[in-house]
């Protein structure tokens, strides 16, 4: 939620009107008086129609004066910096246009919120660069020729401060023969975690060059950047397939301006749509299908069309770190599978199987049977699933919410390992082991790094006999 509530007061601090509605209007103005007191004072100093705030807890609260009015705005901590301040621009031009001048004596309750509401129907998300997250992503560039060892730096833009690790990652990459099976070119994600930045490179190989693209983000962008790395790499793809001439940089010029991410949780609050009951009481090792939802792995879900929508729908929730991307149906004749979850009958999956279309990794859910068939047990899921599977789907929402979002934080470290030196690799990688100290759980979070940077995969290999033994290192990737 971008905003936690908005309130209409008068300048004696009486509450007008406040969004969203809780149970007593008493217990809106009690949690509104906490702060009343500092809010009043501070609005007697400031002119009209300047926002001002005031951080509290996990929220900031702002208030815009509209000399017999005051609006406050809550806002979570947790919204970006950027995002805050373009949300109290949106609000404070939409408010102006209704509260300059009026007084409070002339706003009936019901106009005050009528008022509420049209500042937030003003919002406009698009507009705002929310769903377009890379839209102020910073673009470079860098030319390199791999003649001898040592690879020569024929330009750069826009990378000086991290030029080195990069230039040493890249042609390791190359020399380990890594980028020559990706005849489109690679996507990767680096986070370069201590300067608070992380990019993404897409990089081609024409015969002893490369070229790279870049787009930086900030850390606040980090986990949005390394949930959608797989959707900028697919799009990436889409554009040079479509254009032969197209350049890297117009490329990543069309992907920042144009990637919009969708990831929302209003689905999540229809109970209709999910059922974690249902898993329990109909699907035997289901924690084998949540493993391959929680590294982003495809999964196939066969059975009658009513319950397969509910099932796709409850799995996609142990996605929610992830960029997931759900069919609930395919029909007979349609071939476009959800990159992560698809549901359809057994009739259509014989078809596909027998067209050799459905990705080797995939992991089937056989309501028809009533069990996962799946390569992966995974007691960390299972454990996930068993603290979940009595709640109603928004508790069971939050609650997996943590441990898929520490799982990813994790991955980000890991995805780091490639632009460090061998040495700092060793170390990281064995702190890293020790912190999580569950091998399950750290074999899934080098499942999802090694996703975001397949670089991973041999320093992995390489530095495996340097830490610990295979059995408890490399898992399956």
């Amino acid at each position: 939620m971008l905003i936690t509530k908005i309130s209409l007061l008068d300048k004696s601090g009486m509450v007008l009107a406040y969004k969203p509605k809780v149970a007593h209007k008493e217990e809106a103005e009690l949690l509104a008086s906490g702060l009343m007191s500092a809010i009043l004072t501070f609005s007697e100093k400031i002119q009209q129609q300047e926002i001002q705030s005031i951080n509290y807890h996990d929220c900031t609260t702002s208030f815009i004066k509209y000399k017999e009015l005051l609006l406050v705005i809550e806002i979570p901590n947790a919204i970006d910096k950027e995002l805050r301040s373009q949300l109290l621009t949106r609000i404070k031009e939409q408010a102006t246009d209704l509260l300059k001048d009026r007084k409070s004596s002339e706003i009936s309750p019901g106009e005050a919120e009528l008022i509420l509401e049209k500042i937030l129907n003003s919002i406009n998300l698009v507009e705002l660069g929310l769903n377009r997250p890379f839209i102020n992503a910073e673009k470079g560039k860098l030319l390199l020729r791999h003649e001898g060892r040592e690879p020569e730096i024929l330009a750069h833009e826009n990378c000086a401060s991290y030029l080195q690790p990069l230039v040493k990652m890249i042609n390791r990459g190359l020399r380990s023969d890594n980028f020559q099976k990706q005849n489109k070119g690679i996507g990767l994600f680096v986070p370069f975690l201590e300067r608070n930045h992380s990019i993404y490179l897409f990089i081609q190989i024409h015969q002893k060059r490369s070229e790279t693209g870049i787009l930086k983000v900030s850390e606040e962008k980090s986990h949005i950047l390394f949930r959608m790395t797989p959707v900028l790499n697919r799009q990436i793809r889409t554009l040079f397939e479509n254009n032969q001439v197209i350049t890297i940089i117009d490329a990543l010029e069309i992907i920042r301006n144009k990637t919009v991410d969708t990831r929302n949780r209003d689905k999540v609050l229809q109970e209709e749509q999910f059922s974690l009951l249902f898993l329990e009481k109909n699907v035997k090792n289901i924690e084998k299908a949540i493993y391959s939802v929680v590294v982003g792995d495809p999964v196939i879900v066969i059975g009658d069309k009513v319950s397969t929508k509910i099932c796709v729908n409850t799995l996609s929730i142990f996605g929610q770190h992830l960029y997931t991307e759900i069919v609930e149906w395919l029909s007979s004749g349609e071939s476009e599978i959800g990159a992560h979850i698809t549901g359809m009958s057994l009739k259509v999956y014989q078809e596909l199987q027998a067209k050799g279309v459905l990705d080797e990794r995939t992991t089937i859910v056989s309501l028809l049977e009533g069990k996962v068939l799946g390569e992966k047990d995974s007691d960390f899921c299972k454990k996930i699933f068993d603290r979940v599977k009595k709640k109603n789907i928004e508790e069971a929402y939050n609650i997996i919410s943590s441990p898929l979002e520490e799982l990813t934080t994790y991955a980000i470290k890991a995805t780091e390992f490639p632009i460090l030196t061998k040495e700092r690799a060793i170390l990281e990688l064995k702190n890293l082991k020790k912190e999580i100290n569950h091998n399950d759980k750290f074999d899934i979070v080098m499942a999802l790094a090694t996703k975001r940077n397949s670089l991973l995969t041999p320093l992995l290999e390489e530095l495996q006999s340097t830490v610990f033994a295979a059995e408890d290192y490399l898992g399956t990737f």
